[in-house]
């Protein structure tokens, strides 16, 4: 499927994490949160990249069309500021700006699974559901998404959950949409409650559920925030290791730092921003490297710092 646009859901305030800096903007391992998501939506070859954000954030994102939220009065009302920039499209892929560890391949399941939808919803299924939006069903069909604050003490029961990624069918999203109501215990206009709606219109609606639960953890807060820069540091440190590095944890790595093969980084070594580490070099322990270009074969002694030094 080609003819889709994807739609980042990135105006929202985060206010657990009680910070002046938008949730999603918000840096891990030297880039901001939604720009993961960015780079794996982008190789999925969308016809535009949309962002919504709130009023006065213009990101220094390459490649993304930003669209102004004016107000935040929820996910739905978000994605109809986006919708000018979407009447070139068939689909859209909407995914929040707070889930860092999605994949492209996880992603592709969700398009493939789409074929002739109105609606799919990506889900997981979990035994502690906790605070997620529950997937209402009748026997395989999709009837609505209840919002836990609103939901039932049986339907609290349901363990398939909503990860908040959806793909749609445009015409009939935007149809749906038009009948949105605040009528909730947040007094907001719920993306979830087009599900219904769309239902309700005979709309065809199907799940697809996640492999690896982990891939759809959402950052409400900044213990949330640790755990996930603990999972991408891991993803980092392993590709470095694939590719000739020796690296002896725990260690600190950006995801823009360069390491040539045959290096070895010692214990509590921290190296940020885009540093660059030339071949055969001894990094540590106990070193801080900052936005410096360090040459082939040089040993760094350790508790040493290096800033901005290229």
């Amino acid at each position: 499927m080609n003819n889709f646009s994807v739609v980042i859901l990135a105006a929202g305030k985060g206010k657990r994490f009680h910070s002046k800096i938008p949730k999603v903007f918000h840096k891990i391992c030297g880039r901001t949160m939604v720009s993961y998501i960015v780079d794996t939506v982008r190789k999925l070859n969308p016809h535009r990249i949309i962002m919504v954000v709130p009023m006065n954030m213009k990101p220094d994102i390459v490649g993304v069309d930003f669209v102004t939220q004016e107000e935040p009065r929820g996910t739905g009302d978000a994605l109809i500021s986006a919708k000018p920039a979407l009447e070139d499209v068939e689909h859209i892929l909407v995914l929040p700006g707070d889930v860092p560890l999605i994949t492209t391949s996880t992603l592709n399941s969700l398009i493939k699974k789409h074929n002739d939808n109105s609606c799919t919803i990506l889900t997981m299924v979990l035994e502690d559901p906790a605070y997620y939006g529950r997937i209402i069903k009748n026997k395989k069909e999709v009837v609505k998404i209840v919002e836990f604050r609103d939901a039932s003490t049986e339907q609290r029961e349901i363990k398939e959950v909503n990860t908040a990624i959806f793909m749609f069918n445009r015409l009939e999203l935007f149809e749906s949409l038009k009948e949105l109501t605040p009528e909730n215990a947040q007094k907001e206009y719920y993306l979830t409650d087009v599900v219904g709606i769309m239902k309700g219109k005979g709309c065809k609606i199907e799940t697809f559920i996640v492999e690896n639960n982990i891939e759809v953890t959402g950052i409400n807060d900044r213990s949330a925030l640790s755990y996930v820069t603990g999972t991408i540091e891991k993803r980092i440190i392993k590709e470095h290791q694939l590719r000739g590095v020796t690296i002896n944890e725990p260690v600190a790595i950006d995801y823009d730092v360069k390491i040539g093969r045959d290096t070895v980084i010692y214990p509590f070594t921290a190296l940020y921003g885009k540093t660059i580490i030339g071949e055969g070099c001894t990094i540590g322990p106990n070193v801080v490297i900052i936005e410096s270009s360090i040459p082939q074969g040089i040993v760094i002694k350790p508790f040493t710092s290096i800033i901005n030094k290229r």
